[in-house]
């Protein structure tokens, strides 16, 4: 027989690898033909490890990659998704910061502007994405880029996500 002991040292014991682990109640949705009911955790990932900037398709299919899909669903949640954006500011790559600030960008852009100025002189190497062509460039100057307002990523009302 299970015990009134038993049954809260298991919750206490759940609650903190919820709490440990870090995971959260996905972001809701915004808006009813957004289409994305939360964020997954393979979004996130993709994110935050993302290895390249996307501006949003590749090769001669003109295929989307997974990380701009993913940044896609992440824009459709606009400030809503605001806690896991801060996040990717903090703790993702620099493709993933990038794509962070984009979306930061939509809601906020004076903050987007602030963070795009510390970014401006970061030398980090990045690989970019456009289409057929790659060409190595930094966070830096992709960052001077959006400061300038120049685009360099596809948003999903541009393209349909093949997803």
């Amino acid at each position: 027989m299970i015990t009134k002991a038993f049954l809260r040292a298991t919750i206490f014991l759940l609650a903190g690898l919820v709490i440990g682990l870090g995971i959260t109640a996905p972001a809701q949705a915004e808006g009813p033909h957004c289409g994305a009911t939360h964020i997954t955790d393979r979004d996130r990932h993709a994110l935050l490890r993302a290895k390249f900037f996307d501006h949003g398709e590749q090769g001669e299919r003109r295929e989307p990659e997974f990380v701009w899909e993913s940044f896609c669903k992440y824009k459709k949640f606009g400030a809503s998704a605001r806690p896991e954006i801060e996040k990717l500011l903090a703790k993702a790559t620099p493709p993933g910061r990038l794509y962070a600030v984009i979306l930061l960008q939509q809601f906020d852009p004076k903050a987007a502007t602030k963070i795009l100025k510390t970014m401006k002189d970061d030398t980090t190497p990045i690989d970019y994405f456009r289409g057929c062509k790659g060409m190595h460039t930094t966070v830096g100057a992709l960052a001077t880029q959006l400061l300038k307002g120049e685009v360099i990523v596809k948003m999903e009302d541009e393209q349909k996500s093949h997803r």
